[in-house]
């Protein structure tokens, strides 16, 4: 939805295989930032957008990389989890080369330490954040179904996107996740996910 063949797109290295596999038939050209036992490296990012001018981001004809994808939290295959003060910086660099963040978290909610590091979404004022959250990971591994959160105009297009791609998601697991998040509640939902 987000990508042409021939666009950018910059990953955190090394990253989630199945991510691989969906980018390569797009025909994208990936860039792959650094990353260590704290995630992504911001100083890694800034070197490799440093070969454009942040003004170029604003030319919708440039090449240059429009996206960010990360798996912020448990980062696969590492388990790497990015610091709060890291998201920040990440963060910064993408308000200046106008980058779109895709967070992909499906471990956010099995953080151990608490308080939780800020998400990328928390930390966004300019509605350039995509997130996605997995029930699979939290509920049930057979219920493959998440949630995604981020400025409407993108996640409705997300949702035309998902209705010519899949059709539906499976209205029974749809049903199932919905009567259970009712009788939980947010407070019984996170006294699960602590559990």
């Amino acid at each position: 939805m987000l990508l042409a063949p021939g666009d950018f797109i910059l990953l955190d290295t090394p990253t989630y295989p199945g991510t691989l596999s969906a980018l390569r038939p797009l025909g994208c050209k990936i860039l792959s930032i650094l990353s260590d036992e704290h995630g992504l490296i911001p100083e890694s990012l800034s070197e490799i957008l440093s070969k454009w001018a942040p003004e170029e981001a604003k030319n919708p004809d440039s090449d240059v990389p429009r996206i960010l994808y990360t798996i912020p939290n448990g980062g696969n295959p590492t388990g790497a989890s990015m610091t709060a003060d890291r998201k920040w910086e990440v963060y910064q660099i993408a308000r200046k080369y106008d980058l779109l963040i895709i967070e992909d978290d499906p471990y956010y909610f099995l953080q151990f330490e608490k308080p939780w590091a800020p998400s990328f979404l928390s930390l966004d004022v300019d509605g350039r954040v995509i997130r996605t959250d997995s029930f699979s990971k939290i509920l049930s591994s057979g219920l493959r179904m998440g949630f995604l959160t981020g400025p409407k105009p993108l996640v409705d297009r997300v949702v035309l996107h998902i209705q010519v791609s899949t059709m539906h998601t499976s209205t029974f697991t749809q049903l199932m996740v919905a009567q259970l998040l009712k009788q939980w509640g947010q407070e019984g939902f996170l006294k699960h996910v602590d559990r």
